[in-house]
Order: structure tokens, then C-alpha cells, then sequence
């Protein structure tokens, strides 16, 4: 289902606020959001066509694409944050470069090929399993395009968690990462680079 946010100005600045001072929260512990998207977009080219962002969460990625100046399609099966997203993306005047859908990554309600590029970012650890998701993906993504994949290496995870806990919260961690996508997509026949970033391990896989 297509999501359409009902934004108050004094919601995008509260907003704003709020998503400044957890950058800073972040960067003081050693983990630079911008930063690492900045890495992610620098080593997946130039993702023309139709982009595809799944798992938005707070839009980090969706934001990062939209201020590269691209148009793209983001989702996540939680409403609160896509409408998080759509809050980040309206606090720089981002919005309409993204259409936002409340769906399951397993479950993807799109064509068969009808995306030249796909990320997923930050997302992989908070899934139990992953044939499901990439199945998906690969059923939308179209001969020769992209997959862009990135999470946290054992640095930003340590980072993330122990933030976590100084907010007196768990931070859900299934334990799957990048050796698990690799194993998936040589199975599948994909051309893989990967990278690490200081807080990020990257991956780009083409469909052959």
C-alpha cells in the first residue's frame, strides 16, 4: 500500500531536530550515518533507472539517494518509520523525489523486473532469514541491474549496541551479515565487489 503522510510544519522541524541531535548522539560514539551513505553511493556507481530502497527505517538511505538527486521508491512494513522517513525527507525538501509503501520485503507487490537497482542498508541484521527477502529481490530486479547491500561490520555493530544500551534499550540483532548475503548471491550467479568502510562492510552484486 502506498503511504501518504500527513506533515505538519511544526512536525518537520520537531522532527529535524531530533534527527540532528541523533546524528550527533551517533558521530560522538564514532559512527558518521552520512558519511558511510556517502561510501555506499561512491561505490555503487551511478544507480540510474528505477531505485528500489527497502527497509527504509528512519530513511537514512532514501535521504542520502533523494539529496544525490535521484528519484526512488522506499518501503518498510512499519508505518511509524516511514513516516519517519517521510519526515527526514520533508525537512530538506526531499519528499517528492520518493514514493513510500508500507510493505513486507518478503512480500514485495511490484512487476517482475521492474527495477534497475535495488539497496538494502542496515536492514540484513534484523532478518531471521534471507531467502524469502533476496528471492524478492531478484524477482524485481531486472537482467544486469544492481543490488546494493551494506550493514554493520563488528565495529559499527559493537557502536550501535552499546548506544542501545545507554538509552536503556536492546538493539535486535539476528546475527545474519555479509557472509550470508555472499553465500546467497554466488549461489544465484551474481557479479559481487565488496568493500569495508569504517563502520560498514559494502556489497554491489549485478544479475548476470
Amino acid at each position: 500500500m502506498e503511504y501518504k503522510p500527513d506533515l505538519t510544519k511544526e512536525d518537520i522541524l520537531k522532527n529535524r531536530i531530533l534527527f540532528e541531535e541523533r546524528n550527533s548522539f551517533y558521530m560522538d560514539r564514532g559512527l558518521d550515518f552520512q558519511k558511510s551513505r556517502r561510501f555506499i553511493l561512491e561505490k555503487a556507481g551511478d544507480p540510474d533507472g528505477n531505485i528500489l530502497d527497502i527497509a527504509s527505517g528512519k530513511g537514512i538511505m532514501a535521504l542520502a539517494l533523494a539529496r544525490a538527486g535521484y528519484d526512488l521508491t522506499t518501503l518498510d512494513r512499519d508505518e511509524e518509520m516511514l513516516r519517519l522517513t517521510a519526515l527526514n525527507l520533508a525537512g530538506e525538501g526531499l519528499l517528492d523525489r520518493v514514493r513510500l509503501f508500507i510493505m513486507d520485503a518478503g512480500r514485495l507487490d511490484f512487476e517482475d523486473a521492474s527495477f534497475n537497482c535495488v539497496f538494502m542498508v542496515d536492514a540484513l541484521h534484523h532478518m531471521e532469514e534471507i531467502e524469502k527477502v533476496f528471492s524478492e529481490i531478484d524477482r524485481v530486479l531486472e537482467k544486469g541491474g544492481k543490488l546494493v547491500l551494506a550493514d554493520f561490520n563488528e565495529k559499527g555493530m559493537d557502536i550501535v549496541e552499546r548506544a542501545h544500551h545507554a538509552e536503556g534499550r536492546e538493539h535486535e540483532n539476528k546475527s545474519l551479515g555479509e557472509e550470508d548475503a555472499l553465500r546467497w548471491l554466488a549461489a544465484k550467479g551474481y557479479a559481487v565487489e565488496s568493500w569495508q568502510a569504517d563502520c560498514h562492510w559494502v556489497v554491489v552484486a549485478r544479475k548476470k
